[in-house]
């Protein structure tokens, strides 16, 4: 059997998919945007890194204590 799938249809089935999948899978999918979040932030901030110079080790550990 061959299912041929047009691209009027492809759209609304992969809408339903999705909300399918986020209803259902509430905690999994947040996880998973959650990282995905952190990883475009992690990206941004190594750019930012390697575009703004080169720190001291004295400035490096006064900001990784401020926490």
């Amino acid at each position: 059997m061959e299912v041929l799938l047009k691209d009027e249809n492809l759209k609304p089935l992969l809408k339903d998919i999705l909300v399918e999948i986020i209803t259902e899978k509430k905690d999994e999918f947040k996880d998973i945007f959650k990282e995905v979040l952190e990883d475009i932030a992690l990206s941004q901030a190594i750019n930012q890194g390697l575009n703004s110079g080169k720190a001291t080790k004295e400035e490096l550990f006064k900001v990784l204590d401020e926490d």
